[in-house]
């Protein structure tokens, strides 16, 4: 068994550099590289759309983690001063901690089950694809090798009828699983279109309902901060102000004056 798979081995490395030397040729069907290059562009098209929404999400745990800082500076600050703002400080922790606790978690829990999970499951197909992969391109070596070998060896009719049957049956073997591949590429595409709507869709039903609850929450609040006023009249002067194309963003905003 071990001499049978070190031979195995042998011819394969052997028939792969011969292969890199120019020696060989590999006789590669046109319809399976094609299959095999759309292979590739889904998956990465996949990998990147779940690493870019992956990404949002830990922006979004980043933004709650930083109004829980914020809050505990603000009420440390609004405490130790003793000022007529403490109760509207005190007002606005709560709830900051009431959405962290109830809005947040909802969100989190939400976002992972139907805006990451619809491309997370695509990505658990792609290892087996890429398995089967590597065992055909391993299976074709062996192809390419008895064909070469069925070709210089006319001369030798019982070797040649050896070489030949070997041959058949490595044929059959890659005809069989390039079969499965392609039926696994095919079904991965005709999957990806739904999976990355689902996933648009997520996205946005999870903001909308992420900034409905912190608006009804925020805007209780704002009697207690009659000076937000100036701070909501410059905001929807500069958005009005901003063009259709919209402007770049400062890598510093500390940098930006009124203008």
């Amino acid at each position: 068994m071990a001499s049978k798979w070190l031979n195995r081995a042998r011819r394969r490395a052997k028939e792969n550099f011969l292969q890199k030397l120019g020696a060989h040729a590999r006789d590669e069907d046109p319809e399976f590289q094609a299959a095999q290059e759309r292979f590739a562009q889904l998956s990465a098209g996949i990998l990147e759309v779940f690493t870019a929404a992956r990404a949002f999400l830990d922006v979004m745990i980043a933004v709650s983690e930083a109004a829980a800082t914020l809050d505990t500076a603000l009420e440390r600050c609004g405490v130790l001063d003793g000022g007529d703002g403490d109760e509207a400080v005190a007002a606005f922790s709560e709830t900051t901690r009431s959405l962290q606790r109830r809005v947040m978690p909802a969100f989190v829990r939400s976002y992972v089950e139907t805006a990451l999970e619809p491309c997370s499951a695509l990505l658990e197909q792609l290892p087996e694809v890429q398995q089967k992969l590597k065992e055909r391109h391993a299976l074709h070596l062996d192809l390419d090798s008895y064909r070469a070998r069925v070709k210089n060896t006319k001369q030798d009719e019982p070797e040649w009828q050896r070489l030949d049957i070997k041959r058949q049956r490595a044929e059959n073997k890659v005809g069989e699983l390039s079969a499965e591949i392609l039926k696994a590429i095919d079904k991965l595409g005709a999957e990806k279109p739904a999976a990355v709507a689902d996933t648009a869709a997520a996205i946005v039903a999870a903001q909308a309902a992420w900034m409905e609850g912190h608006l009804c929450a925020m805007e209780d609040l704002l009697p207690r901060f009659p000076t937000a006023a100036v701070t909501l009249c410059r905001m929807h002067e500069l958005v009005e102000a901003t063009p259709e194309h919209g402007v770049a963003l400062t890598p510093n905003p500390m940098s930006l004056k009124a203008s």
